[in-house]
This record gives structure tokens, sequence and C-alpha cells, in this order.
């Protein structure tokens, strides 16, 4: 993916879906947008893991990734992602186990981790 993309300070919506974009995600994602605030890039040919930035202290309200080849585990940043209402990490080859505070997360309403890799249950929580 070029990372002169994210030189886009002021890009709100990222939408490339069903493409053969590949690569891995910048590192820098989270420091060089302030304003992005949906990242929705399914059924790409991306790898890698998924940086902490991505999901801590960013605006980001959606973060739909699903049918990829990414690896790793849920970034522990998601503990600091206010915002985020809807994130879909669906059919990766993430591991590790579900984070059990995930269901503590007010501003999330919707929750795909479905055929992700991740281990374990997804705890109560109120998604729709």
């Amino acid at each position: 993916m070029p990372h002169e993309m994210y030189l886009l300070s002021e890009l709100q919506e990222l939408i490339i879906v069903n493409n053969t974009l590949s690569g891995t995600l910048p590192e820098t994602f989270g420091e060089n947008s302030t304003s992005m605030l949906s990242l929705v890039l399914p059924g790409n040919e991306l790898v890698g893991t998924i940086p902490d930035d991505y999901l801590s202290n960013s605006p980001l309200e959606v973060v739909i990734l699903d049918d990829n080849q990414l690896e790793g585990s849920v970034p522990t940043g998601l503990g600091n992602a206010t915002s985020l209402a809807l994130l879909d990490l669906s059919d990766n080859n993430l591991d590790g186990v579900i984070p059990d505070d995930i269901a503590d997360y007010e501003s999330l309403v919707e929750l795909d981790l479905s055929n992700s890799g991740l281990e374990g249950e997804i705890p109560d929580g109120d998604y729709s």
C-alpha cells in the first residue's frame, strides 16, 4: 500500500473494497491522520499486523478489515478507542484470544471476529 497516501491529514474516509490492494498497513497511519473516521479495506490482500495506533487515541469510528490476510492479535490500543462503533476483523489469520474487556467499550455497537483465527468467546456486550 503506498505510504504516501497516509500523508493526507484531512482524509476522513478511506474505502477500497474487493481490489488487489496488497502489502502491510503503515505503522504511521494513526499519527498522520487526525480526521480519519472510516477505514474500510475488506476483500483485499493485506498482510502483516494491525498497528496499535489504528485503534488507540484515534477518532476512527469504523474499521472494516475483513477478508484479508492480516496476522497477529487484536491491537492492545483497542481500550483507548473511545469513538469506535464498528470493528470487523473477520476472515483473517489472526491469533491469540479475544480480549475480555472488549465488551466494556461503550461506543462499540457492531463487532465481527468470525473466522478470524482468534480463540475464545466474545464477551457479553451491547452489540447489534
